[in-house]
């Protein structure tokens, strides 16, 4: 995989934000957060990545767009305003500094397929 290109750098930067949620949860004891859908399709996506499978980046897409999107306008409501916008997501109440600047990772769940699939205007039928 180069260096160069965007998949191995969205490949790294996913791989580094999967290293440091799984250290955080051992250490915070919070290993149920390991589970979740949105940290579940974040692995998934780095396999695609590094992989270049279209069919996963664009399925992530889909899959997480819905899910993503009212979380991240969670998570900007509560930076901006204090409170959440939909209300799906309240357990950033309870975080601490460390993991809520962790939980940022719901826009690159978006983003990073959105960037990959307008780049190379392609998405694939299937996913």
């Amino acid at each position: 995989m180069k260096i160069n290109d965007d998949y191995s750098f969205f490949f790294w930067v996913l791989v580094l934000i999967i290293t440091l949620k799984i250290i955080w949860s051992l250490i915070t004891n919070d290993q149920n957060s390991l589970f979740w859908f949105c940290f579940i399709n974040m692995c998934i996506l780095t396999v695609g990545l590094y992989f270049k499978n279209d069919f996963v980046i664009g399925s992530i897409l889909v899959s997480s767009l819905l899910i993503s999107t009212l979380i991240g306008f969670d998570i900007i409501g509560f930076t901006f305003w204090g409170e959440l916008i939909f209300g799906v997501y309240p357990r950033i109440f309870e975080m601490d500094v460390f993991d809520s600047i962790l939980t940022y990772y719901h826009f690159l769940l978006i983003l990073i397929p959105l960037y990959i699939l307008c780049k190379k205007r392609f998405i694939h039928p299937q996913s």
